[in-house]
């Protein structure tokens, strides 16, 4: 026994529009959480000594380096947009970058520039910042 088709009915349209409005404020909300999320673990500034004074936008790009092999001007650009920069311009990234470069040179961290491509903390500057990483694990940790 086959059915006749349904009439139209504008409500039908209606319903179904609304169910892909909430299943797309579902999806929206899950994207701020993740970004929530990773603006965290980029501003995560446990492991940098606290005599550093590093500056937010600082601590960002740090984060980057030191989670990626390479980090472009978008790569940079990307994390500082998700922690609520705006929309920032090449020279922008790259000044910031420059300054903490500045900032970092003295305590023996080493931000090499990669033309073309973006930066890299250098070899070296790796093994320090385990070494940091360590030490202050060591030190959070309770003596046995």
């Amino acid at each position: 026994m086959t059915g006749a088709p349904r009439p139209y009915d504008p409500l039908d349209e209606i319903a179904t529009a609304w169910r892909a409005v909430a299943d797309l404020r579902g999806e929206v909300d899950r994207l701020h959480r993740c970004i929530d999320e990773m603006a965290s673990f980029l501003c995560d500034d446990g492991w940098i000594p606290p005599d550093w004074h590093l500056a937010r936008t600082q601590i960002v790009i740090l984060n980057v380096l030191v989670h990626r092999q390479t980090a472009s001007r978008g790569d940079v650009g990307g994390a500082l947009a998700a922690i609520g920069k705006r929309s920032l311009k090449s020279k922008t990234v790259s000044r910031h970058v420059s300054i903490l470069r500045r900032e970092l040179e003295p305590r023996g961290i080493v931000i090499e520039p990669l033309p073309d491509i973006g930066w890299r903390l250098s070899a070296a500057s790796r093994v320090r910042i385990a070494r940091l990483v360590g030490e202050l694990a060591q030190m959070a940790s309770p003596a046995a």
